[in-house]
């Protein structure tokens, strides 16, 4: 509790925001979720891993299954936390707790965010056009060992 307490303190006195996010797999394959149109600026129409921004107070591993749940429609199960990754943009900045998550089933009901989903080899990522972040996506593909 008190690493989290302490980024907490750090991130208020910062105005930083958290996410959390899920590499999904079933089966050696990939879930990748496609945000509908006209939402979130830059990300409309792009492809992403399920997860979404908390609040200072929540517990993100509680908090990535719930996202987990709410964008695919499946309890997941977290099989391990890979590392966290900080950013800083002009006038926010941020830090994501990234999770490897399996689901046992391909089959995803799709929240009211995104409009499509697909289920890909790990493999073929380098290869994914419109996907949002997509080099962090490689090296965490790379340190969860799917590729």
């Amino acid at each position: 509790r008190s690493e989290f307490d302490s980024r907490q303190v750090h991130n208020l006195k910062n105005e930083k925001i958290l996410i959390v996010k899920a590499l999904v797999i079933n089966k050696d394959k990939l879930l990748l979720l496609k945000k509908v149109e006209g939402v979130v600026g830059d990300h409309s129409g792009k492809w992403e891993a399920p997860g979404g921004k908390i609040e200072l107070d929540e517990n993100p591993d509680r908090e990535i299954l719930r996202e987990v749940f709410e964008e695919t429609g499946h309890k997941g199960k977290i099989i391990r936390k890979l590392s966290s990754w900080t950013w800083e943009l002009e006038d926010i900045g941020g830090e994501a707790d990234v999770y490897l998550v399996e689901i046992d089933s391909q089959k995803v009901k799709l929240s009211n965010e995104h409009s499509e989903f697909i289920w890909i080899n790990p493999e073929d990522m380098e290869k994914m056009e419109n996907l949002i972040f997509k080099n962090k996506f490689i090296e965490y593909l790379r340190e969860a060992n799917l590729i």
